[in-house]
């Protein structure tokens, strides 16, 4: 499972960790997890994030400005994109790559 390197350096933020084997899928304000049957991930039955003995999943996390985990939940199969992803509480700086991801992967629920 990532485990939100770039949470880690924007601690006031939350991040979406992934699990492989897991997707989170997003369209029209709402979002949608998606995973594979059968593989390995990190959500174990009573909920605990431990890496290889669960299932695929989806992950909410927050670190402090020390790098101790402060919220670190699964994500729902599905719900309103904003439960995920609140209003930014600090200065937003886009990451200049963005430009050519949103050019090599269009979509077309996007604003403009």
């Amino acid at each position: 499972m990532a485990h939100g390197i770039a949470v880690r350096r924007s601690p006031a933020e939350r991040g979406i960790c992934l699990d492989h084997h897991a997707a989170l899928v997003i369209s029209d304000g709402q979002y949608r997890v998606l995973t594979l049957p059968g593989k390995p991930g990190s959500l174990t039955p009573d909920g605990r994030n431990v890496p290889g003995e669960g299932v695929p999943a989806v992950w909410l996390k927050s670190v402090s400005e020390d790098g101790r985990v402060l919220e670190e939940k699964p994500v729902a199969e599905c719900g309103a994109l904003e439960e995920l992803l609140p209003a930014a509480r600090g200065a937003v700086v886009e990451d200049p790559r963005v430009e050519t991801a949103r050019a090599e992967n269009p979509s077309d629920d996007l604003p403009e």
